[in-house]
């Protein structure tokens, strides 16, 4: 069964609970095999669907699974779309100093990067790439520090936690 085909008709058909079904079915499966790749995008993708109606700390498991999952395999991609789905939590609690930093770490590993998969909108998730702020000195201040973070940096801060990005 092509998992991601199965999330991906069932969350534009508007059925979340089914798409989430399917997640958490592949999920499982790739923990089982002990698919580090596919486990990272099927957490990433469970988290997403969720972050629609699911509070934060339903959520977040998800994305810090995936997120250590890419940051051990420097996986650009899927870096910049983690951090995205950790700025938008921060957005959401109100946390507007994260949503910045984060907004700002985002900005250069994209520009560094090139990795555009961040650009694509995905229709059943309701979050893409922060943008930088205009006319705001103080989040703008805060940008330009999320930016000078280096990578692993900027993936310790949406962590939270520097020791997880280690283990």
């Amino acid at each position: 069964m092509n998992w991601a085909l199965s999330i991906g008709v069932a969350a534009s058909s508007g059925d979340l609970a089914e798409a989430v079904r399917h997640g958490e079915e592949a999920l499982g499966l790739y923990r089982q095999l002990d698919n580090p790749f596919g486990t990272g995008w099927a957490s990433y993708m469970l988290g997403s669907l969720r972050a629609r109606d699911d509070p934060p700390e339903v959520v977040e498991p998800y994305f810090r699974e995936a997120l250590i999952i890419f940051a051990r395999a420097g996986d650009q991609s899927g870096l910049l779309l983690l951090l995205a789905a950790y700025s938008a939590l921060a957005n959401r609690a109100g946390q507007t100093e994260r949503f910045h930093r984060l907004g700002g770490a985002i900005e250069r590993l994209r520009n560094e990067s090139g990795a555009g998969l961040a650009d694509v909108p995905v229709d059943f998730m309701d979050y893409g790439i922060p943008e930088r702020p205009i006319g705001d000195e103080e989040a703008l201040r805060l940008w330009d520090e999320g930016g000078r973070l280096s990578t692993d940096e900027a993936v310790q801060f949406a962590l939270g936690n520097a020791a997880e990005t280690s283990e």
